[in-house]
């Protein structure tokens, strides 16, 4: 009897849950990517251009080329097409970046205005809201736009409806200083979407 085994590049190279770089998901896949090569001890040749001390010449090819491999394993092949001759990794890491960390004002004011209209439906998952808010922070930090964590506090309490006020204003008057941060905003809205469904559990008991 011939048993057939079947196994994913990704399960074959250690690594479980990664995505394929494409045109939208650049700052998620940057961040998966950079922690699998700093894992592998493949992270150096995306960092220096040149051959690192301590090593060989053939050695520091063999390692870019390892690297080059990684990387290409998780890109869609729309992405591929852009980098399949590039054999050095620091050359490889430095093309995706220019493709896709667009650092213009255009990109920029898009961002905002997604996070400014980014708005939590009464009923839906909040800790699926609260990862839709920071994607698009991690997105605005890779255009090297930085919002403070007050900003981002009062950012996420205004992206909720009215139904949520009181718990706003509960947060604003207890704030030390009156400032608001981003860890006592988000504990205190998954808490109080517990709190919400428990009165709904009981509602329906009754």
């Amino acid at each position: 009897m011939v048993i057939f085994c079947v196994v994913k590049m990704d399960d074959k190279l250690g690594i479980s849950g990664m995505v394929n770089l494409n045109a939208s998901n650049y700052s998620t896949w940057k961040t998966r990517m950079e922690d699998i090569l700093y894992v592998k001890d493949l992270y150096e040749p995306i960092l220096n251009e040149n051959v690192s001390t301590g090593v060989t010449q053939k050695e520091w090819q063999i390692l870019n080329r390892k690297a080059v491999a990684t990387i290409r394993q998780f890109v869609d092949l729309s992405v591929l097409q852009h980098i399949a001759n590039e054999t050095n990794a620091y050359a490889l890491w430095k093309k995706l970046a220019d493709m896709y960390e667009r650092k213009n004002a255009m990109s920029k004011a898009s961002l905002m205005r997604k996070l400014v209209k980014l708005e939590y439906k009464d009923g839906g998952s909040m800790v699926v809201h609260l990862n839709d808010f920071q994607g698009l922070i991690n997105q605005l930090s890779t255009t090297k736009m930085t919002l403070d964590d007050e900003l981002q506090a009062l950012l996420l309490l205004s992206s909720l409806l009215e139904s949520w006020d009181t718990l706003a204003v509960s947060l604003s008057n207890l704030a030390p200083e009156g400032k608001l941060t981003m860890e006592g905003v988000t504990s205190a809205l998954l808490n109080e979407e517990i709190r919400r469904k428990e009165m709904v559990f009981s509602s329906q008991a009754e």
